[in-house]
């Protein structure tokens, strides 16, 4: 289980909405010693959207600090997808052009874009799928004692 520190938002029965402890609650992360968080936060912005969580922690309230959790196996399985389906697809795609088909080089290039478009069609469905499913739905795991300093991160 992949864990990271999170504040409540809101609750409703044993769903919550949480948002991640930024790289900013993190000294070392915020000077640049860190994991690295506090550089890409600060290139990218320090907008963390809230997240719906499942939750098996029982009276929890808006501001707890609590331990949030996604399985290592679902995170793996998501990344292969996001990552090597659309290369895969795009290369796939323009190498039958141009082996099979015999295409120009033109052709080769729509069709490996064709390739990469549908890949991303995919994804998307598979997404669907997956938000109905809950297997990628973050688990509330535990309360946590409240504190700026420590780094989001759980070692």
């Amino acid at each position: 289980m992949i864990e990271e520190r999170a504040v409540v938002r809101a609750v409703r029965g044993t769903a919550v909405r949480v948002q991640a402890y930024g790289p900013g609650n993190c000294e070392r992360c915020a000077s640049g010693q860190g994991c690295g968080g506090g550089i890409l936060s600060r290139l990218i912005g320090h907008r963390r959207p809230d997240v719906e969580a499942d939750s098996r922690v029982a009276d929890l309230r808006v501001g707890d600090t609590v331990i949030v959790g996604i399985p290592e196996d679902a995170l793996v399985s998501a990344s292969i997808r996001v990552y090597l389906l659309p290369l895969v697809a795009m290369f796939g795609f323009g190498a039958f052009a141009h082996h099979i088909l015999e295409a120009h080089e033109l052709l080769v290039a729509l069709f490996a874009l064709a390739g990469l478009a549908a890949a991303f069609l995919a994804l998307r469905v598979f997404n669907a799928k997956a938000e109905r499913s809950g297997r990628f739905r973050p688990v509330v795991l535990r309360k946590d004692a409240p504190d700026a300093g420590r780094c989001a991160r759980i070692g």
